[in-house]
């Protein structure tokens, strides 16, 4: 396959998730930062327990936190995507814990870097029309986890960007 076709294939994946009016998820806030986002329990991380209370805001329970904690996605409004980009933070979150244990990988973490990126989606498509190898190994880039890279794994990692998939962790 020629870098044109993976390229036109590439911007269909990007264009199908903008008419779907999907946005890739944020990075999320880093610590330290004065009102953490989406950290709903006030305990300087992102996970399951705020995406319970924020469910619980959007379903009507209120809350005294102000937007700048509770807008997750920084649109100006409340509403479910904010929920699901919290939920995708977690899950990658998670994922990327659990790769830290010995003999574990972050599939699509190309990079190695401990989080899937876009980085990591454009180095899949380099893998993916036999320009490098992974330089976090192979089983980084078997995003999907059937033991091949295909054009499957770039549709996961894109998935995993827009926060419509969760990441997974193999065995290096």
């Amino acid at each position: 396959m020629n870098g044109k076709h993976v390229t036109r294939v590439a911007m269909g994946i990007v264009a199908v998730c903008g008419w779907a009016g999907l946005s890739i998820g944020a990075e999320a806030p880093s610590k330290g930062s004065e009102a953490l986002r989406g950290d709903l329990n006030g305990n300087g991380i992102h996970d399951a327990e705020d995406a319970a209370l924020l469910a619980g805001v959007l379903a009507g329970a209120g809350s005294e936190l102000g937007l700048d904690v509770l807008d997750v996605d920084a649109s100006g409004r409340l509403d479910g995507n904010d929920l699901a980009m919290l939920k995708n933070w977690v899950a990658r979150q998670e994922a990327a814990d659990a790769a830290d244990e010995p003999g574990r990988v972050l599939r699509g973490d190309l990079d190695g870097d401990g989080d899937i990126d876009e980085t990591d989606a454009l180095i899949l498509m380099e893998v993916y029309m036999g320009l490098i190898r992974p330089p976090a190994g192979l089983e980084s880039a078997d995003v999907d986890g059937n033991g091949r890279i295909e054009i499957a794994d770039l549709i996961a990692i894109t998935e995993i960007l827009y926060g419509r998939r969760e990441p997974s962790v193999g065995e290096s």
